[in-house]
């Protein structure tokens, strides 16, 4: 498994890999029967639209907003 910017394997700019990383994690937990819940939270660029998992294994979603100004 390669480590995209040393953080996590789903971390980089594929959103295909992404996806199969995020529910091969998600799916992972449910098989282990974790008792959590699945947060799907995009950098907020404007195609995040391209990393949604899908909403069988997201039951919640953040974002977070930075403003630009200067």
């Amino acid at each position: 498994m390669e480590l995209k910017n040393g953080r996590y394997p789903w971390s980089g700019k594929n959103p295909t890999e992404f996806i199969t990383w995020y529910r091969t994690f998600v799916s992972t937990c449910k098989a282990a029967d974790a008792q959590a819940q699945f947060m799907w939270s995009p950098a907020g660029d404007t195609d995040s639209e391209k990393y949604w998992p899908g909403a069988d294994v997201v039951d919640i979603i953040g974002l977070s907003a930075y403003s630009r100004t200067g």
